[in-house]
């Protein structure tokens, strides 16, 4: 006859499904933290996008790139959108700010960025080149 506890299973049951329950676990992570990180990245190609094409809009409206990420947040543009309307906007709206006001990636670090340029680059390890 088996050793059996009270509740009908042997140590050896209990210790192999306790061993499938973790790997099922870890699989199910794994594959959690792979689909957050691909949602992140992107988030992070079209939000990049989204501030080079403001930073456009200011040049073409200003005639020269803003001083910093912080003036696209901040500044109002006026633009003409049809024969009796105007547009009156933010040049930019971000999911996130840092305290100064400058956007952040969905890293959360600031974006990199030249106003001498007009070049917006991400500073996150590994997305560098984006």
């Amino acid at each position: 006859m088996k050793n059996r506890s009270l509740n009908g299973r042997t140590t050896f049951e209990t210790i192999l499904i306790l061993i499938l329950v973790s790997i099922f676990l870890i699989v199910g992570i794994d594959r959690f933290l792979q689909n957050v990180t691909a949602a992140k990245e992107s988030l992070l190609s079209s939000e990049l996008i989204n501030i080079r094409m403001s930073v456009m809009l200011y040049k073409v409206l200003n005639g020269k790139y803003p001083e910093s990420l912080y003036n696209l947040t901040t500044e109002d543009y006026l633009q003409p959108y049809s024969s009796n309307s105007v547009i009156n906007d933010k040049y930019l709206k971000t999911n996130a700010v840092s305290e100064s006001g400058t956007p952040l990636d969905p890293f959360g670090n600031e974006y990199g960025y030249s106003s001498a340029t007009g070049e917006v680059n991400c500073l996150t390890k590994g997305y560098e080149d984006w």
